[in-house]
């Protein structure tokens, strides 16, 4: 089987019906494709970035609740990358 096939595969069935399974818990998800545990961040499918809620909002921030601690995005170029799949394991 071909990368680009591979990709193919993780991109429009993989992901989605982890998305789908775990309710988008995207911390769940990161767990069971070992995204904890890779070498590099370029390597993972699923990245976080701590949300800083002053960066969101302007002028007192203190009393904001009920926002994320992270934000997840896919990271696509983890798709093209052999390495990112041998890491899973």
């Amino acid at each position: 089987m071909s990368l680009k096939k591979f990709q193919s595969i993780f991109e429009k069935s993989v992901i989605p019906l982890l998305q789908e399974y775990f309710y988008e818990d995207y911390q769940k998800i990161q767990l069971v494709l070992g995204d904890n545990a890779k070498s590099s961040d370029d390597l993972k499918f699923i990245l976080d970035e701590k949300v800083v809620v002053k960066n969101i909002f302007k002028g007192s921030v203190e009393d904001v609740v009920d926002l994320p601690e992270k934000r997840y995005v896919i990271n696509k170029n983890a798709f093209r990358n052999i390495n990112s799949y041998k890491e899973i394991l």
